[in-house]
């Protein structure tokens, strides 16, 4: 008895050792004038045979692949006794398969990294601004151990902004491969803002590590700004959702050198951008934390099939992202406005340039919700002809809440987009069950109904019907007005010596991809009409009005060509305010919007 006693003893002893098996990460920066860092890991306890070494290919919150393993060098392999390791295979760029180890792996690496947006990492005499993704090695077969990261700064007065649990003095903790490159990392002399929010049973606290060349009170207005826009978002789910920690943290970094970016992580926000507070844009600042912060809610806890667990090496193909980026980013809007950071004109005026974006062709979107979202990796190719192909899944989103919403209102006072929100939160979000398209289904059945929600879903989602905005949007004392301007479907930009370039490539159906017009292409003269300027081009278009063809002069590759190019009108359109709504519409808004309703309006 006393044998088995002592097997079973061992047995659990050395399950639990084997949980607290660590690996380790350390980071220096002597180099870093010369945007580099010098990183080692450590994995121990691994099992016998081959084992990947690996460099992520995606980052959380973005859609494209990238090459992070090109911004590595001078890469060492040993084992726990310090000798190099020679069985060493490439089967990728990204991968390193090791082989002849001893049950331990010390890798360590040189990091260049100079682009700081979020997505890629940027270290330099100010600051080191950490994407995990985009700078650490790891080995998926162990993902599940904690991680531990250790700061060596030596002579550099900086402090360490994470997310990460503080173990000591600049060593940080993570509980697994997720939460660890989940959590980006900056170092810097940055300045702290923080407020309390919740409730006094349960508080929770958000952050702002800022690191910029700018004042206290600066910071101080700005950060008071961002919690107003948070706390209208809150109320749209509830409350603000439980943070791991009890702590959301906001990076951000408006310096000179760094790029304009934001991604949202789980607990934490990365946002970059090369102003700083005392140059303006503050509204478009807060607007980036705004989005990013609304994720914590529809993305990061209602979390779409497919993007959880995040997969760093291959793709994560999701179909949801209309719904999660789309509805996001129309919450935020609404948000802004409801916050006062915008006014209601500057809402219903943003619609416009969305709108054209998507239905504002001469032809009808080929593709629908679903496949936009399937195909985002491939709307993010730049060098593809995405605007006659793809279209942007957020900006469809977008137009499909805005369309969802009113119908709702539209059907009874009692429905609104927010409430629907409210119960897909509590079904999906607390819960933290990964839905797709089914269940969006369903339970806007639950709430709507099913003649809503199969009409819906049949023609916005499953299929690409244009929404009746215009009837949809009467009832809040909004209207859409046609453009009714000459439309030939080509965007024109002069080059410093006078020529109108076809600027991008010609939108498919259009009267210049019909006649031929083509990116790159030259346009001498419409209808005889010469011009050298932008004045002068839109002149040429608008006396176009009454006809029904022209002729169009363009060279291409040193030759001069005519055609005949056929002459609509517009599709485009733009969203304003009625001038003298009724007291209703006025209500509908004011319920909508928040916004103060009018003195005889009755509710």
């Amino acid at each position: 008895m006393k044998y088995y006693l002592l097997i079973l003893t061992l047995f659990f002893w050395s399950q639990t050792s084997f949980s607290q098996i660590v690996n380790n990460y350390s980071v220096s920066f002597k180099n870093a004038e010369h945007h580099e860092a010098h990183i080692e890991a450590t994995f121990t306890n691994l099992r016998r045979g081959t084992i990947s070494l690996t460099m992520s290919r995606n980052v959380k919150g973005d859609y494209e692949n990238h090459a992070f393993a090109k911004n590595i060098h001078d890469v060492e392999i040993t084992d726990s006794r310090g000798r190099n390791i020679k069985s060493i295979s490439r089967p990728n760029l990204s991968q390193w398969d090791v082989t002849g180890h001893d049950g331990t792996i010390h890798v360590e690496y040189n990091l260049f990294a100079d682009q700081a947006d979020g997505i890629f990492s940027q270290i330099d005499e100010t600051h080191a601004l950490l994407s995990n993704p985009s700078a650490f090695m790891f080995i998926e077969a162990v993902d599940n151990r904690p991680i531990e990261i250790t700061f060596e700064l030596g002579e550099r007065n900086w402090r360490v902004a994470t997310h990460m649990s503080e173990v000591s003095a600049n060593t940080y903790l993570a509980t697994d491969l997720q939460h660890f490159m989940d959590s980006p990392i900056l170092l810097s002399n940055y300045i702290l803002r923080e407020r309390k929010i919740g409730s006094q049973d349960k508080p929770q606290t958000i952050k702002m590590a800022l690191h910029y060349y700018g004042t206290d009170q600066e910071a101080d207005d700005f950060f008071d700004t961002v919690i107003n826009a948070l706390t209208e978002e809150s109320k749209i789910f509830g409350g603000f959702p439980s943070f791991e920690n009890n702590e959301y943290l906001f990076l951000a970094c408006f310096m000179p050198q760094v790029s304009e970016g934001g991604v949202a992580h789980r607990n934490t926000a990365v946002i970059t951008s090369p102003t700083s507070l005392a140059y303006g844009g503050v509204q478009k600042k807060v607007e980036v934390f705004s989005r990013q912060f609304l994720h914590t809610w529809n993305k990061e806890r209602i979390t779409p099939l497919g993007l959880k667990p995040f997969n760093y090496l291959h793709q994560n193909l999701t179909e949801e992202l209309w719904f999660a980026d789309g509805f996001s980013e129309y919450f935020t809007q609404l948000a802004l406005c409801r916050s006062g950071i915008i006014t209601p004109e500057e809402l219903i005026e943003s619609f416009t340039d969305t709108y054209n974006r998507i239905w504002g062709a001469s032809a009808k979107p080929s593709l629908n919700a679903i496949e936009y979202s399937r195909k985002v990796n491939f709307t993010n190719q730049k060098s593809k002809n995405t605007e006659s192909i793809f279209l942007p899944h957020r900006d469809y989103g977008f137009l499909l809440a805005l369309a969802l919403d009113m119908t709702l209102r539209d059907k009874s006072a009692e429905l609104s987009l927010d409430d629907f929100m409210m119960l897909y939160w509590t079904k999906y979000g607390k819960t933290e069950i990964n839905y797709s398209n089914d269940n969006l289904f369903i339970t806007l059945r639950e709430y709507a109904g099913k003649g809503l929600t199969d009409k819906f879903f049949s023609d916005y989602v499953y299929g690409n019907e244009i929404p009746k905005y215009n009837k949809l949007l009467e009832q809040t004392g909004v209207y859409l007005r046609p453009l009714e301007t000459p439309y030939i479907g080509v965007a024109v930009e002069f080059t410093q010596n006078g020529k109108a370039q076809v600027a991008e490539y010609t939108l498919k159906d259009s009267p210049a991809y019909n006649a031929g017009l083509e990116k790159g292409d030259i346009i001498i003269s419409i209808g005889g009409r010469t011009f050298s300027n932008r004045e002068q081009y839109e002149e040429a278009l608008s006396l176009l009005s009454s006809e029904k063809s022209t002729e169009i002069e363009y060279r291409r590759n040193g030759r001069t060509r005519t055609e005949e190019i056929k002459i609509e009108t517009s599709p485009q359109a733009e969203f304003a305010l009625f001038p003298d709504p009724k007291d209703k519409a006025l209500n509908v808004r004011h319920n909508w919007l928040n916004s103060n309703p009018p003195s005889n309006a009755v509710e």
